[in-house]
């Protein structure tokens, strides 16, 4: 996907799994090491790409990008760090962005983040329909060529999930039940409690 703001690893999996099947998964420890840092290294390679480009979009649609935040597990991984920091400077000399990552030990998977909500909603019996339809690759791109009314059912049906979530949540966490989404997040704290998760998610 050289050129556009788009994400595919399938490429890079695809040839690391035929490497290890030639081989039956038989490799020395050397070896290893050595599709490992072959693989970490085109991984964030296509991270800066996208990154130059993005930053480049910006500045043809003249928004000045002052900070860079970068979460989520693969956020700890030192070589990602020094790799985004270097393409920041080389492609912004004169401003310098500013590059915010989390502490290391908030910097859990999101899968792990995923789970727990979901545990937490099962809990408390919500449940959903299998009705959602489970695609792949579905980009956003994609999603905005379906037309305006299509966009607009999913978004009212995103937001109400979203709305129902946080009044489960507030309820579970805080123990009084709120009687809106706006006093659902004022009990949460703005985000809070999903600060407190991330705690007790961190990595050890």
């Amino acid at each position: 996907m050289r050129g556009r703001l788009a994400f595919s690893y399938t490429g890079l999996h695809s040839t690391v799994e035929r490497f290890l099947d030639a081989r039956r998964g038989e490799i020395d420890e050397r070896t290893k090491l050595g599709v490992a840092r072959s693989f970490q290294k085109a991984a964030v390679g296509q991270l800066e790409d996208k990154l130059v480009l993005g930053m480049r979009e910006c500045a043809q649609k003249g928004i000045s990008v002052r900070h860079l935040v970068v979460s989520g597990g693969v956020a700890s991984n030192s070589f990602l760090r020094e790799r985004l920091r270097a393409c920041l400077d080389a492609e912004s000399p004169d401003e310098r962005v500013e590059l915010v990552f989390p502490p290391p030990h908030l910097c859990t998977d999101n899968a792990a983040m995923i789970a727990w909500a979901a545990m937490d909603r099962f809990l408390t019996g919500d449940t959903d329909e299998y009705s959602i339809e489970s695609r792949p690759k579905w980009s956003l791109e994609e999603l905005e060529g379906q037309g305006e009314l299509r966009q607009g059912r999913l978004g009212l049906e995103m937001t109400g999930v979203a709305n129902r979530d946080m009044l489960e949540y507030a309820t579970l966490r805080v123990g009084i039940k709120p009687t809106s989404y706006n006093h659902a997040k004022l009990r949460l704290r703005d985000g809070f409690w999903l600060l407190i998760q991330l705690q007790q998610l961190k990595c050890t």
